[in-house]
């Protein structure tokens, strides 16, 4: 499975249905100021490590008039921990994104993009200047949807289906002692690291779908609360991966002629990464419950909680936010 199914956050594409229910054109502009915890794992030296990262993020959604809204967002998360008190780890996520939505009597069609920066440093305790490993995979998606919204007696439903395609650039940059001469002929400075470099690339093309539910209690004439849940499946319909270059020399296609020049260029980075390519089989599900409270006029308090259904890692995730209508 590739490296961007691995580091899984809640997409774009699974909040459609909930703005359906919420909200629909005309009815208001609104700032949204958030906070919010994922999961990720990282792998080194045969040890996989759980993080936590946290953060705030920033989204500004605007009615253009009555039948179309335009949303911008930014979030950040970051976490630091250690493996085995031997390595020392760093986190820095980042996404942004934008979406246009088109709505019609109970239908809404939208379209969506956003960049995602997955930023992880790697170093030893002891000999943090000569021993690290830097992974930076940054990645964007463009896709769309299609949702239809009904309500009946203070409940709430939706079903969304959306597409999206995607393509990630990936480096690995790790520095490593080099094993002294044995024997040694002689005391001195030990060798200066090795710095090994690798680039990839890949991209990738999914299917997903959604279906939701919610119940509306009114306290006054203008607030209220809202509680509802999620479910949205994802399915990878293909994806490619392919090795960009190593060491700073571009990858090439091997030669028809005998020679173990790819097997020297392996031997000498010690990279193993996950290239190759991936048809279908790929899929994961999502579960979130939610409530809204919407107890002062203009101003809402929404909390946010899920997991991944699917995976190896049953990973959870949660979020509160502000919002502020205009």
């Amino acid at each position: 499975m590739n490296k961007y199914i691995r580091n899984k956050t809640p997409l774009p594409a699974a909040i459609f249905p909930l703005l359906l229910l919420f909200s629909s054109a005309g009815d208001a502009s609104s700032l949204n100021l958030s906070y919010g915890q994922l999961a990720k794992h990282v792998s080194y030296q045969d040890q996989t490590l759980s993080m936590d990262p946290a953060g705030p993020g920033l989204a500004l959604s605007l009615d253009l008039n009555e039948q179309f809204t335009v949303d911008f967002s930014y979030h950040e998360w970051e976490d630091d921990s250690d493996i085995l008190n031997r390595s020392a780890v760093d986190a820095e996520l980042q996404t942004w994104g934008t979406r246009i939505s088109y709505y019609r009597d109970n239908w809404a069609f939208s379209l969506h993009y956003y960049d995602f920066e997955d930023d992880t440093f790697v170093a030893s305790i002891a000999n943090p200047d000569r021993r690290y490993r830097h992974d930076v995979t940054e990645s964007s998606y463009f896709g769309g949807s299609v949702g239809y919204a009904w309500s009946s007696n203070r409940m709430f439903y939706s079903v969304s289906f959306g597409a999206q395609i995607g393509d990630w650039d990936n480096k690995v940059t790790q520095l490593q002692d080099r094993p002294p001469p044995a024997p040694a002929p002689r005391r001195g400075p030990p060798p200066p690291p090795t710095i090994e470099t690798e680039a990839t690339n890949g991209d990738s093309s999914s299917l997903g779908a959604s279906v939701s539910l919610a119940r509306y209690w009114p306290l006054t004439e203008n607030t209220g609360v809202l509680v509802g849940s999620l479910f949205s499946w994802n399915h990878m319909l293909s994806g490619e991966s392919s090795l960009v270059s190593r060491n700073g020399q571009a990858n090439s296609p091997p030669s028809n002629g005998p020679g173990p020049q790819g097997n020297q260029n392996a031997a000498v980075s010690g990279f193993t990464g996950d290239i190759g390519s991936v048809s279908g089989g790929d899929s994961y599900g999502q579960l979130s419950l939610y409530a809204s409270l919407n107890i002062i006029p203009s101003w809402s308090i929404d909390f946010d909680t899920g997991f991944y259904i699917g995976t190896d890692d049953s990973d959870q995730f949660w979020s509160v936010n502000v919002a502020y209508f205009f």
